[in-house]
C-alpha cells in the first residue's frame, strides 16, 4: 500500500495515498475563533471549503513552520454515517511516497484519546513510522466543530 511520508519533531508519519485527493503548497488558512490547538482553520480550494487540521500542532503542540516542504493535503475521510467528507491536513516534510504492506502495521495505542488517530506503527528502513487514520482524525475534527454537519460542508 502506498503512503505519503511526512515528518514532524514528534517523528515520522504516513498517510494512505489513496485517501489524498490533492497535495497543495502551504496555502492561506482562515482561523476559526474558539477552536482548540491543532485546528488550523478553514481553507477554500477549487470552490470548496474544508476544515484544516495541523498534524504538527496535534503531535508536538507547536504549529507547522512554513517551509518549502510544508504542504496542505486535501483528503477524504468517512464520517460516522459512512459518507465521505473533505478536510485539509497541514504536514511537514512531505517528500516521498513509501510502500508498506498493511500487515506490517501493529496496533500500539489506545482506542480513545486525543491521538487515537495514530494507533498503528510500522518500520521503514529501521525507523518507526506511525500511520495516520484519516477517519479517526475526521472524528476528532467533527467533535471540535460541534456537529457532524458542520464538518460536512462549511458554508462558502
Amino acid at each position: 500500500m502506498l503512503f505519503l511520508l511526512c515528518e514532524t519533531r514528534a517523528g515520522r508519519f504516513v498517510i494512505p495515498g489513496q485517501r489524498i485527493l490533492e497535495v497543495l503548497p502551504m496555502i492561506a488558512v482562515s482561523p476559526l475563533a474558539g477552536m482548540p490547538p491543532g485546528m488550523a482553520g478553514v481553507m477554500r480550494c477549487r470552490g470548496v471549503s474544508a476544515p484544516v487540521l495541523d498534524l504538527t500542532q496535534l503531535t508536538t503542540g507547536a504549529p507547522a513552520p512554513c517551509r518549502m516542504s510544508t504542504r496542505v493535503l486535501l483528503a477524504g475521510f468517512n464520517n460516522a454515517s459512512g459518507a465521505e467528507q473533505l478536510m485539509g491536513v497541514i504536514v511537514e516534510r512531505a517528500t516521498r511516497m513509501v510502500s508498506i504492506p498493511p500487515d506490517q502495521f501493529s496496533e500500539v495505542a489506545a482506542e480513545t484519546g486525543p491521538l487515537s488517530f495514530l494507533r498503528a506503527v510500522a518500520w521503514d528502513g529501521g525507523v518507526a513510522v506511525r500511520r495516520v487514520d484519516l477517519d479517526r482524525l475526521g472524528d476528532l475534527l467533527t467533535r471540535w466543530m460541534g456537529a457532524e454537519e458542520a464538518a460536512l460542508r462549511i458554508a462558502a
